[in-house]
């Protein structure tokens, strides 16, 4: 019998995924899988890397970069003077800017089968690095739907009862 806690362990990420719909990478890759490595190679372009790992075959997508991001500081200095008896106030605006170097870094995998088949995806991001691949994402979301987890009837049941109802 799976306890409370397993199933809890498998919803989890379902609730999660929903929570992130906004992002079309994690539906996008679930979607790709049990389709043909050329549909990937389709939305998202040739590969940049393909290796033979234990039988299986890896593709991978690598996009990294460096940019710099450059902001305004702007300050305002006010106070108090007095010159030959005679008494103000001023105010000295200034605006300086800060330079920041950044980097990102997005790796794509997708491993699959003797026949080609896509079996496991997986994505890996630095500093929003796969942000390229959203566009591709979408429109395989768009052309393929957004896969739904299988979950057994209690676990089910547990997702649509409030957590007091059971």
């Amino acid at each position: 019998m799976k306890t409370k806690n397993h199933i809890i362990w498998r919803v989890l990420p379902v609730i999660l995924l929903s929570a992130c719909a906004a992002d079309p990478i994690g539906p996008g890759l679930q979607a790709l899988q049990g389709r043909s490595i050329q549909t990937a190679i389709e939305y998202l372009g040739y590969p940049d890397n393909q290796q033979e790992i234990v039988g299986d075959t890896v593709y991978s997508w690598v996009d990294e970069g460096i940019y710099t991001d450059t902001y305004p500081i702007t300050g305002t200095d006010y106070g108090r003077f007095e010159v030959d008896g005679r008494r103000g106030t001023y105010e000295n605006r200034r605006q300086t800017y800060i330079s920041e170097v950044n980097s990102y870094r997005c790796t794509i995998r997708a491993v699959t089968t003797e026949q080609d088949i896509i079996k496991h995806t997986e994505a890996k991001s630095v500093g929003q690095g796969c942000y390229r691949y959203r566009g591709a994402f979408r429109r395989i979301i768009e052309d393929f739907g957004i896969p739904q987890t299988q979950l057994s009837a209690e676990e089910t049941d547990l997702v649509e009862k409030p957590m007091g109802t059971r």
